[in-house]
């Protein structure tokens, strides 16, 4: 699943103010593979042992606006702290977090975490890929954590340059 991505996502309702008709966000997301090498450039730490197990995968997504060209995403990805990251791919036994989870994609929370910590409140996303191929995945998304947020479904497509 790593790659790069054009992501249709859906908002079907939002946590507050309710929003009563759906909207659509165009985003382009990002995923690399971790590694046990990764190293926090401001905490100086790494992954604990058999994190790329749980979490294969870390990345970005911002708005797809203008051109992704391999400076600009080399310049993303920089920025991107890989035992921090704001997308997190959560992988493993799926069974206590929904029947038909091939696994979920944390958006900003505080368990996006490669460094042992866990953490259960606060604010974020999840998205539950539900189906996935070599052309890309889809799913639904959703709160994680205590803070409600919108709720709805995506479709990600594999981005071929």
């Amino acid at each position: 699943m790593a790659g790069e991505y054009r992501v249709q996502w859906i908002v079907d309702s939002s946590g507050y103010p309710p929003r009563s008709s759906p909207r659509t966000e165009h985003l382009r997301l990002f995923l690399w593979a971790t590694s046990m090498n990764d190293s926090s450039p401001r905490a100086h730490l790494g992954p604990v042992p058999n994190d790329t197990v749980a979490h294969p995968l870390y990345g970005l997504m911002v708005l797809d606006s203008g051109e992704f060209d391999r400076k600009r995403i080399r310049q993303l990805r920089s920025n991107v702290d890989p035992i921090y990251p704001p997308v997190l791919l959560l992988a493993g036994p799926m069974h206590s977090i929904g029947v038909g989870v091939a696994g979920v994609l944390l958006l900003e929370t505080v368990g996006n975490r490669r460094d042992g910590v866990l953490s259960l409140d606060g604010t974020g996303m999840g998205m539950w890929v539900t189906e996935a191929n070599a052309n890309g995945f889809r799913g639904r998304f959703d709160r994680w954590g205590i803070a409600l947020t919108d709720k709805g479904h995506f479709c990600a497509s594999r981005f071929r340059s």
